[in-house]
């Protein structure tokens, strides 16, 4: 089964809750990729037409909303994903014939997944998203960061300060952060890595699969609108550069497998913490 685009026909396919467990009429809740010709594929759920959580950008091997769940190499390759001029489509290749692997939307807004153990014949669930509060979408604002583990949930990105800072009451973190020094676009301007996180929104993002990360960075340094990059690419050896335009939406902190973001400060804000990458970049660079 392909859940994607196809460009030629617009069709879209995507994963629908059922109104209730007993009626399978459509309901409220839909998986649906983010199929736009030229934007980097990450996946939301929606509740009609608004975006309840998003299962994040594609890294090579998953998506990276689901940084605890394992495809089982024995019975599947790696879960791929499919595009070209004609399509775009998620699709996972099973080495077994025995595996019956079940991907569902619930009507309570729950995207799980579940396998059929067989000698028992019992479904078991193996991920269930969204899994905390975290997962709400853009649930700290603009730059800000979600930590489920501190005892303030939503938290400010280094080199920026809360909008409302006499006010930290949940209901104004939607507003987000601002930089605490503003940037001018000069010379001295360099990015810091922040580390285990989940990659912002997409959708003001820019995409080149070829570039590597050296030349991803001097590529931002060099457009004053470019406000952060990252290799999505977690597979081995595995190159590409994601350049964001704008503000940096639904970041968290993850505990398990999160990737690296570096965000365009001020110098002053770098505090000797300014990453450096050799310029000669390698074959991965065109």
């Amino acid at each position: 089964m392909k859940v994607g685009k196809n460009f030629i026909t617009g069709r879209e396919m995507c994963l629908t809750s059922w109104t209730s467990a007993d009626d399978s009429s459509p309901g409220n809740y839909t998986l649906r990729w983010s199929m736009v010709r030229g934007n980097y594929q990450q996946v939301y759920l929606w509740k009609n037409s608004v975006i309840e959580t998003r299962l994040g950008p594609y890294n090579g091997i998953g998506f990276v909303g689901q940084p605890g769940y394992k495809y089982n190499p024995v019975y599947t390759s790696n879960a791929d994903m499919i595009v070209n001029e004609n399509e775009m489509y998620f699709a996972l290749t099973f080495k077994s014939p025995s595996l019956l692997l079940r991907l569902i939307v619930t009507p309570g807004g729950k995207y799980e997944i579940w396998h059929l153990v067989m000698h028992n014949q019992e479904w078991t669930q193996d991920f269930s998203f969204p899994s905390d509060t975290c997962d709400s979408y853009g649930l700290c604002g603009p730059y800000g960061s979600c930590n489920i583990v501190t005892f303030s949930t939503c938290g400010c990105l280094k080199g920026f300060e809360p909008n409302y800072p006499q006010d930290l009451s949940p209901s104004n973190w939607s507003s987000g952060c601002r930089r605490t020094k503003s940037l001018d676009c000069a010379p001295e301007e360099g990015f810091l890595k922040f580390s285990s996180m989940k990659l912002p929104d997409t959708q003001n993002a820019v995409f080149n699969a070829k570039m590597c990360l050296q030349k991803c960075e001097i590529t931002c340094k060099g457009n004053c609108s470019c406000t952060a990059f990252a290799n999505p690419n977690m597979t081995a050896g595995g190159v590409g550069c994601l350049l964001w335009f704008g503000d940096l939406i639904d970041v968290r902190v993850y505990q398990l497998n999160g990737q690296d973001l570096y965000v365009r400060l001020a110098a002053s804000e770098l505090l000797g913490k300014l990453i450096h990458h050799n310029n000669e970049c390698p074959s991965c660079y065109y």
